[in-house]
């Protein structure tokens, strides 16, 4: 049978979606993947990857959409023609399910591990949505003095993490280009950011602004520090395979066509590792160079090569 058309709609709003981040877009494709698996028969494995290289596709900055997915993807590959089509079905949402829970406890461990940087009375400063972020300023609340929170354009998602974080610490909002007057005459204490990929050279890949707040950071002497679970490593640059920088609809940012102006809509940026103080992760807490070491000699995932290039 075809893609599901149910399917097809779970990835077209996993492709569109411009807010959300990985977490919360690796749910939604496991949750697709899964939904597949349960309605294919006769062509099943034709069916499930293509809907694998759809997802693939949906949103190629994201790696732990790449990891969740691929992990059902894996288990499908290693048995097919095993064992009966109902038990594998079963044994690949179970593997799905497996994953999703991983990452709570992945995310309780970050932290945890959080809670023995940041000191009592702290200024934070964040930059776009991050489920992984929430829960870090969340669980570490009665430490925090104040949170400075870009609005990070062009779809807020900063203003988003400000709502939810209402009513849990003390919120200021400004607008991206105010960064460096904050970081200058706020006495923050720390940046904290999550990452939606995690390259070979240990750079992070995050929603645009990032690489110039770490600039800032740097120049001011003030600690940046990247939460990001184990799945945010990007196997593309592990690969050695190019990993594009991805650009959104221009009308996000100028609704009118103008003629002689050509907006440019580039939703991420790339942060070196010489700008990051260390990535806080379910391992432990790590500069850069360390965190790609440890990971890379962990990594069993050559059999996902051909499905990315």
């Amino acid at each position: 049978m075809p893609i599901d058309d149910d399917v097809k709609n779970l990835v077209d709003k996993i492709a569109k979606n411009n807010i959300s981040g990985a977490n919360t877009l690796t749910r939604q494709a496991i949750e697709a993947l899964i939904l597949q698996i349960k309605k294919s028969s006769e062509s099943f494995i034709q069916d499930v990857e293509n809907v694998f290289k759809l997802l693939l596709k949906a949103q190629p900055s994201m790696a732990p959409l790449i990891y969740g997915t691929g992990n059902i993807m894996y288990e499908i590959l290693e048995n097919y023609n095993k064992i009966p089509l109902g038990e594998l079905k079963v044994r690949a949402i179970k593997k799905g399910e497996k994953y999703l829970e991983d990452s709570d406890n992945a995310i309780k461990k970050i932290m945890e591990f959080f809670a023995s940087i940041i000191k009592t009375n702290s200024i934070i400063m964040t930059h776009s949505m991050s489920k992984t972020v929430f829960e870090i300023l969340k669980y570490n609340s009665d430490k925090i003095l104040r949170i400075v929170m870009t609005e990070s354009r062009p779809q807020l998602e900063g203003v988003s993490l400000a709502k939810l974080m209402t009513g849990i610490a003390p919120i200021t909002l400004i607008v991206d280009s105010a960064i460096g007057y904050f970081i200058k005459n706020c006495k923050i204490d720390l940046i904290l950011v999550g990452t939606d990929s995690i390259l070979a050279d240990g750079s992070i890949i995050n929603k645009i602004g990032t690489y110039p707040l770490a600039l800032i950071a740097h120049e001011h002497k003030i600690p940046f520090y990247v939460a990001a679970e184990s799945s945010k490593f990007n196997i593309k640059s592990y690969f050695e395979m190019e990993v594009k920088i991805e650009e959104k609809p221009p009308s996000e940012i100028l609704s009118e066509k103008i003629q002689g102006i050509e907006p440019k809509n580039v939703y991420f940026d790339i942060t070196p590792p010489n700008l990051i103080t260390s990535i806080i992760s379910e391992m432990g807490i790590f500069s850069p160079d360390k965190y790609v070491q440890k990971i890379t000699n962990e990594l069993q995932y050559d059999w996902l090569k051909k499905y990315l290039l």
